[in-house]
């Protein structure tokens, strides 16, 4: 994940490891082309309305997966995670409606992208964000639609849809 985002960005991870010396570790990343603005004083923060909704949180690896879900707790959303794309159906036939669906790629069994589809196929209201570390999004793009695709997207405007107001998924 590291790579991808140092490479995306111009930079380079750096390994290095010796035997009985330890591993060292280097992220390059580029010099900002302008100065970061002053974070704003506490006094002068609002209290942020909650995001009114549920996630379905799916991640294969428990790290990623708890501070994924630690965050979208914070921003107000009520989080419930799956460790695989397979418990996330079965969550989801034992009758979980998400607003959201967060899910990463590359996962053993079944990728992101097929359980999206599989999702959006029961329930075609549910937002998809499909995540991953890696730079490249072979896989992720939209492949043909099936029969039952094509209805939905036609009528949504896309295979995953968006969503047709302002709203963002995470409220600023």
């Amino acid at each position: 994940m590291a790579h991808g985002l140092a490479s995306q960005l111009g930079g380079a991870l750096t390994i290095q490891s010796r035997r009985g010396m330890g591993t060292n570790v280097e992220l390059w990343l580029p010099v900002a082309a302008i100065a970061a603005e002053a974070p704003p004083a506490a006094a002068d923060l609002k209290p942020r309305a909650p995001a009114a909704g549920s996630v379905l949180l799916v991640d294969d690896e428990d790290l990623v997966r708890m501070s994924t879900a630690a965050m979208l707790t914070v921003v107000g959303y009520d989080v419930f995670e799956a460790e695989s794309a397979e418990e996330a159906l079965r969550m989801v036939r034992a009758g979980l409606r998400p607003d959201l669906l967060v899910t990463d790629h590359l996962m053993p069994r079944m990728n992101g992208t097929d359980l999206a589809r599989a999702i959006r196929f029961q329930m075609q209201e549910t937002l998809v964000l499909i995540v991953s570390g890696y730079a490249e999004s072979e896989g992720v793009a939209p492949r043909p639609a099936a029969t039952h695709e094509a209805v939905s997207e036609r009528r949504i405007g896309g295979e995953f849809g968006r969503p047709q107001k302002q709203d963002v998924a995470l409220r600023q």
